[in-house]
């Protein structure tokens, strides 16, 4: 694949029925919204991070499918495994602290939404596919102990629907400034 092809999808590895599949995704991204603002309580700084990561999580199964980067999301998944698991523990905690009950059905939606958000950002922005083997370059030299800074330098992190929290007011998915009179 070349990743610098103009429209940035390589040498048209996706077939016309993954590209119908994306294209209703990104369709139904735009019927549901981003994902949902989700509960009234801050972030810990271990969950804004597991957040982060698994938007870019999304990103890269999304590049895996469009891309033709199948092997190096797998080998992204390889290296970053004990990392992924952690963070899939502290995801569903999170879930399950926020929603209760409904938890498994709103962490499935959740993960949903991040995909259908990220098959929609490939489809308006032209290099995706050159930026995510961009990303998937830096994620091999990225020690597992660094995935957190990685994830958080991206610019899509904070898209994830969730308020953080600083000096103790609600902000915007923990980018913004704060909000409020001080």
């Amino acid at each position: 694949m070349d990743p610098s092809s103009e429209s940035g999808y390589g040498g048209g590895d996706a077939s016309p029925a993954l590209c119908f599949f994306v294209f209703m995704m990104a369709a139904v991204v735009g019927l549901w919204g981003s994902p949902a603002k989700a509960g009234t309580q801050c972030l810990s700084a271990a969950e804004q991070s597991v957040l982060e990561t698994r938007v870019v999580q999304s990103e890269l199964m999304v590049a895996a499918l469009l891309c033709g980067e199948r092997a190096r999301y797998n080998a992204f998944v390889k290296r970053f495994e004990s990392e992924l698991v952690n963070r899939g523990d502290v995801l569903r905690s999170l879930f399950r602290r926020t929603y209760g009950q409904g938890a498994s059905a709103r962490l499935n939606r959740f993960v949903t939404d991040l995909a259908n958000a990220a098959s929609h950002r490939s489809l308006t922005a032209p290099r995706f596919c050159a930026e995510a083997v961009t990303l998937f370059e830096a994620l091999e030299q990225t020690p597992p102990s660094r995935l957190s800074d990685m994830a958080a330098s991206r610019p899509s992190a904070g898209t994830h629907g969730f308020a953080g929290c600083a000096r103790g007011k609600k902000v915007d998915s923990g980018r913004k400034k704060s909000r409020g009179t001080g």
